[in-house]
């Protein structure tokens, strides 16, 4: 697909550079990532590997329930037994009968070919597994995202691969008309400042509450003041649309509809105005904090999706500085992250390790919106 031909049938991208794209986190692609990252590791050699994943987690498309030969494993990691792998119960006996309508005919097991005996093998939970396996590409470093369905392969000009487009999640370009608000049902949006560079930063955070494109308020010739996008995805979620000019009309011809949009744009500046302090006065530890109390107040849930590479660019930061702060946060208790998932474990915590900027946000909005 060209460029242009991704932007009509996907929307507005943001790009993610990797050197490895697996599709699936199934046995075959956790596999795959994790022997790329061991070859790499013996190489002393630096390579980025994803994997997409459209279930929940890995494992969650996974039928469990399977005899394994653990000839693989022992060659893929071969102290698989140390790191706790889920192959517990071996195979202790079988037998090879010839079904007939009113009987069956054992076969002698020294007739059977080697490829019909389970000497040595497991019985399993393939689920199980395969959830195992993306422990272990998590810890070389593979990044794995659950609930990214691989929608096009993206070719070069020459034909060759050259990546996936996942399911859309922009729904807003900087600098453009606003055609259209979308009232979120669930999920988190963001919308950000980008810079001539490439990078770019949150300044605001949207979710149930509120709604993307709220410029659409200020006349037919608004455009977008940020890109905007949804980061943290929920599955089946769905957004209702209205367009730009049914937006206004709503607004002129309801008082409440009207007062209501206007109090929440109010809150939205005040947001913006707080992230930019927040953004250049406070530490890194402390915005990755407010951002995830502000995310899980929109969710309303313990765990969300979220990946490293998308809380770089909501804190504006690399992702090696995210990979830090999470794990500090995680060694604190205060959250648990596994699979591309961030559980929240202690609010409490949290508050304390973020900056004043969450509960100023918090509370004007709040404020705001009584």
């Amino acid at each position: 697909m060209t460029p242009d031909e991704i932007l009509a049938q996907h929307g507005p991208r943001e790009a993610m550079e990797y050197d490895v794209a697996i599709v699936g986190a199934g046995p075959a692609g956790l596999a795959t990532a994790i022997r790329l990252k061991q070859l790499a590791a013996e190489r002393s050699h630096e390579i980025s590997v994803v994997v997409l994943e459209k279930g929940s987690e890995p494992g969650a498309h996974i039928l469990s329930g399977a005899i394994m030969d653990p000839r693989a494993i022992n060659e893929l990691i071969p102290d698989w037994k140390e790191k706790g792998a889920p192959l517990n119960q071996a195979v202790t006996g079988d037998k090879f009968l010839f079904l007939t309508e009113t009987g069956a005919t054992a076969t002698p097991h020294a007739l059977l070919p080697d490829c019909f005996r389970n000497e040595g093998n497991y019985i399993i939970s393939l689920g199980n597994v395969v959830r195992w396996l993306a422990t272990q590409a998590e810890a070389l470093g593979v990044e794995i995202f659950p609930g990214f369905p691989a929608a096009e392969v993206l070719y070069g000009e020459d034909g060759s691969v050259r990546g996936v487009a996942t399911g859309t999640l922009g729904i807003g370009k900087s600098g453009e008309p606003t055609r259209a608000v979308y009232f979120l049902n669930a999920g988190v949006a963001s919308v950000t400042a980008a810079l001539f560079d490439g990078r770019l930063v949150e300044v605001a955070t949207i979710g149930i509450e509120g709604m993307v494109g709220i410029e659409a308020l200020f006349g037919d010739d608004s455009i977008a003041p940020g890109d905007s996008m949804i980061q943290v995805p929920e599955p089946d979620a769905e957004a209702e649309m209205m367009t730009a000019a049914a937006f206004r009309q709503a607004i002129a011809s309801c008082g409440t509809f009207s007062a209501i949009v206007g109090r929440y744009a109010q809150g939205l500046m005040a947001q913006m105005i707080q992230s930019t302090a927040c953004n250049a006065l406070h530490s890194v530890h402390q915005r990755c904090a407010r951002w995830l109390l502000t995310t899980h107040d929109r969710v309303q849930q313990r765990d969300f999706r979220l990946s490293h590479e998308f809380l770089a660019v909501m804190l504006g930061v690399q992702r090696p500085t995210v990979s830090v702060v999470a794990s500090a946060l995680q060694q604190q208790g205060l959250i648990r992250y596994r699979y591309g998932v961030v559980s929240v474990r202690s609010r409490r915590g949290l508050e304390e390790a973020s900056c004043e900027c969450y509960r100023l946000m918090r509370s004007r909005f709040s404020q705001l919106m009584q």
